[in-house]
């Protein structure tokens, strides 16, 4: 702690593991006394934090149209810099700060719509009722977002199947092997010391060196060095479609590429990863079909979870852009714009911070236009992704081997159908994911 302040003071950068250290320290210490006789207890900061800081800052805000731009923009800008530490550390610990925060800035929102705004005498029961119902809505999309993603599960895949059969190779050689070394020790007992009889194990010896080869499969494939004792268990890898070089993968795929061959074996699950397939640093699991790890929901998106994932973002930059709307409409007075076509938007405020009510609303309004247009950014993003049929993580795998046009048409796609045939998979949960991008499309594929 007192490194990390001396930087700041000196105005020096601070490390990340610095940064992260310093949070968990002052998580460790963050503590209130209590009476139940165990000592002060620990306070959850990422409950705490979003509890007092969206309440309060809003609070102040209104206060004044000067405190208003000092602490309106330091919400959003406070939860950027805590997601660029998160994301840049390289053990990502799971956090609940994100969701938290989004909780309490929705229900902050919501109640001072309801309390504030529904009393105005512009505000028709009309309005009301659908601010209330895309407000319900998003909530039990957000219910159905939190389940299962479709993690993938051990289920004696070829590489496990593979891994097995050379197992039971390996231990009827050993059992052999054993019975020989047993025949010599007996006849090395009744040799004289020095005999050319005698038989010496050495210990170097067995440790076989299987050169780039056998070290990218136990790297990157999960094989021990038990299982390569010979060269036709390389041959049948290489049949078995498991080793796939980097030359011969001219497709877009989702799995990364390691010492020069792509990875289709998950270390960590002990699993094959199969196409469009990824594992998550923070979840510690692999996915089918895994977009990215959203803070947010504190969840992963995959195959299973992703339409309703989307309909959160929609019903939340829809919902919170109509209900500003509503609440400017009631608190502002109109003003008509000529554009091409005459419009009319309640943008004249003048009087806004006369009454700590309206200056309430203001404020409210303000922030959920401010955090809608960051959350479009990333809707735009995800109908980008979907209407070419690819994964936020596939994209970035492009972005890696340089096959991207414009930052975001994805090239080498083979699972692109045209846009109304991709939509109409990902709404109707017929999005088929191959088994091996080997075989032609449409082949032993199966669907989520």
């Amino acid at each position: 702690m007192d490194t990390a302040c001396d930087r700041c003071i000196t105005c020096r950068r601070v490390e990340d593991e610095l940064y992260n250290k310093l949070f968990q320290t002052i998580a460790d210490r963050t503590r209130i006394p209590w009476c139940s006789g165990k000592g002060a207890v620990k306070v959850d900061l990422d409950l705490a934090l979003p509890i007092v800081l969206v309440p309060g800052c809003i609070l102040v805000s209104a206060l004044h149209w000067f405190l208003m731009l000092l602490c309106l923009p330091a919400l959003p800008l406070f939860m950027l810099c805590h997601y660029r530490m998160w994301a840049r550390n390289k053990h990502k610990n799971r956090t609940r700060l994100f969701l938290y925060w989004g909780l309490v800035s929705t229900w902050l929102m919501f109640i001072i719509f309801i309390v504030y705004v529904c009393k105005q005498p512009t505000v028709t029961n009309t309005e009301i009722l659908v601010c209330v119902v895309l407000y319900i809505l998003m909530y039990v999309a957000l219910y159905h977002s939190k389940k299962d993603p479709g993690i993938i599960k051990p289920s004696g895949g070829k590489t496990e199947q593979l891994l097995s059969s050379f197992q039971l190779q390996q231990s009827a050689g050993h059992e052999g092997q054993g019975q020989i070394n047993k025949s010599h020790d007996f006849e090395s007992s009744n040799q004289e010391p020095g005999d050319d009889l005698s038989v010496q194990i050495d210990d170097q010896e067995e440790d076989y060196k299987y050169g780039n080869i056998g070290n990218m499969l136990m790297k990157n494939f999960g094989v021990d060095r038990k299982t390569l004792d010979n060269e036709m268990q390389f041959k049948m890898m290489l049949m078995q479609g498991e080793i796939i070089p980097v030359a011969r993968v001219d497709w877009l795929d989702s799995r990364p590429i390691r010492d020069g061959s792509l990875v289709t074996y998950c270390e960590i699950c002990k699993i094959h990863k199969p196409p469009r397939s990824g594992h998550c640093p923070v979840c510690n699991v692999c996915t089918h079909a895994r977009d990215h790890h959203c803070v947010w929901i504190d969840s992963c998106i995959g195959g299973r979870n992703h339409r309703p994932f989307l309909a959160v973002m929609l019903l939340f930059v829809f919902g919170g852009i109509y209900g500003a709307y509503v609440t400017l409409q009631a608190i502002c007075a109109p003003r008509t714009y000529t554009f091409p076509m005459e419009v009319t938007l309640p943008l004249q405020c003048d009087l806004i911070y006369s009454s700590y009510d309206t200056a309430l609303c203001y404020v409210s309004a303000l922030y959920t236009i401010l955090v809608a247009m960051g959350m479009g950014i990333v809707l735009g993003n995800q109908l980008l992704f979907i209407s070419q049929n690819i994964t936020a993580q596939e994209h970035h795998q492009a972005l890696q081997r340089g096959w991207v046009r414009c930052f975001f048409c994805a090239k080498n796609n083979r699972n692109y159908r045209g846009v109304f045939r991709n939509w109409k998979g990902f709404l109707l949960g017929n999005r088929k994911l191959p088994q091996s991008y080997d075989k032609p499309i449409g082949c032993c594929d199966s669907h989520v």
